[in-house]
């Protein structure tokens, strides 16, 4: 997802694909008195029509949903709550419905700042759960679903320039990325303590 941002910020902002994007696909010129209004409309516009869809030319496939070969959330260490989870081939939904507002392009010191909206992003793969809740033990491995939004994300990318053949590129260098406004999360683990139903229904309404 982030380096997918990333991504869509700069093809929307520079000219040197420009061949080989669709030929609707917006284009934002770094001149432009507009040029940040121009970038939330293009990004918007991107994810929920072009990448969704993948752009062939470019060899960008669909991301929509997104298959993510692996993730590692870590939770609170030695806290009463505390939570390893992994999750192995996943699929990412939601994307396309990503807004993107209030972005801020500064070109001289390469550094873009935006507000993402995110509708909900559903997540869906292959889970090892390891963990406590408060003495309780918090164990299982199966099928799980992650549902998060809607909610907002302040982002930050810091970008450096890098000369190659006399053609300069720009290369992500800085990321971060606050989460805020969170309405709604759930999750759902299939076979939590070896398929004992009552446990498992009773942590994850704790969770």
């Amino acid at each position: 997802m982030l380096a997918l941002l990333s991504l869509l910020l700069l093809l929307a902002a520079t000219n040197n694909n420009a061949a080989k994007l669709p030929g609707d696909f917006p284009r934002c010129k770094l001149d432009d008195p507009k040029l940040n209004e121009c970038m939330d409309k293009a990004i918007t516009l991107a994810l929920s029509t072009y990448l969704s869809n993948g752009i062939p030319s470019l060899q960008l496939l669909p991301v929509d949903p997104l298959d993510i070969e692996h993730v590692d959330i870590q939770h609170g260490g030695d806290r009463p709550v505390g939570v390893k989870l992994s999750v192995n081939k996943a699929k990412l939904h939601g994307l396309k419905n990503t807004v993107t507002s209030n972005t801020k392009f500064d070109t001289e010191k390469r550094v873009i700042n935006c507000i993402v909206a995110v509708k909900q992003l559903r997540l869906e793969g292959d889970y090892v759960l390891d963990g406590k809740i408060l003495q309780l033990p918090l164990k299982g491995k199966g099928k799980c679903q992650l549902l998060v939004g809607p909610y907002k994300s302040r982002v930050v990318m810091g970008f450096e320039t890098k000369t190659k053949k006399g053609e300069v590129y720009w290369n992500l260098n800085k990321f971060t990325i606050d989460m805020y406004d969170v309405e709604n999360f759930h999750v759902n683990f299939e076979n939590l303590f070896n398929g004992d139903k009552a446990l498992g229904e009773a942590q994850q309404t704790r969770l």
